[in-house]
């Protein structure tokens, strides 16, 4: 339960909830937003690996799932996700990314408030998403969505639960960061500075 909303841990729980029909959207939702950022290449079936890419193994085919949450706004999210812990090693490569250490979110305060700075907040919505996944990849689709017998997708962005997707999401930020001109600190790469502002990055959260 989650401020009063049974929150289903899978399908079939959701299918099952009284609140079915809003989890059911939330998946097409989720769909239709996979399929306008271009995630996929869907025209591709177990023949059409075998020719393209003949070393590739059946097994090592992936497979998604959707996650379910209940949000304080009252929207019903669902996400889907790459099951990473069954993603064969040969996959990728880089999958350390890091994270801001408490003393560099005080240091950040701190020297705000020296410098009478405002300080703002921003999250980057769907932020692994923006970066290209880096290897071939593919996944069968997601219970009742395929759009033909055999279908399956390649990944051409990266997906939540991917073992690199933190790696190549972190390293376009930072390069987006640097080219407007901040420079990580030697100290914690996370934390930005140019001299009119700052910024601490904690995955895809933002403070500036």
């Amino acid at each position: 339960m989650k401020y009063g909303v049974f929150v289903p841990k899978n399908d079939g729980e959701a299918d099952a909830s009284p609140e079915h029909l809003r989890w059911e959207s939330g998946r097409m939702l989720e769909w239709m937003r996979l399929q306008d950022q271009g995630t996929f290449e869907r025209n591709w079936d177990w023949q059409r690996i075998q020719r393209k890419f003949p070393a590739y193994q059946r097994k090592d085919i992936g497979h998604v799932f959707f996650v379910y949450d209940y949000k304080h706004s009252g929207e019903h999210r669902v996400r889907l996700v790459f099951d990473g812990s069954r993603q064969n090693p040969e996959t990728y490569t880089e999958t350390y990314a890091p994270t801001a250490r408490g003393e560099s979110v005080r240091l950040f305060h701190v020297f705000a408030v020296e410098e009478r700075w405002n300080i703002a907040q921003y999250d980057v919505p769907q932020a692994f998403l923006k970066s290209k996944i880096d290897c071939d990849l593919f996944v069968y689709p997601p219970r009742n969505f395929s759009e033909f017998p055999g279908q399956v997708l390649k990944l051409k962005l990266s997906l939540y639960g991917a073992k690199q997707s933190a790696a190549l999401w972190n390293r376009m930020i930072d390069e987006f960061l640097q080219g407007l001109g901040f420079s990580p600190s030697p100290m914690d790469p996370c934390l930005y500075r140019r001299p009119d502002a700052l910024i601490i990055l904690f995955v895809d959260d933002l403070r500036v």
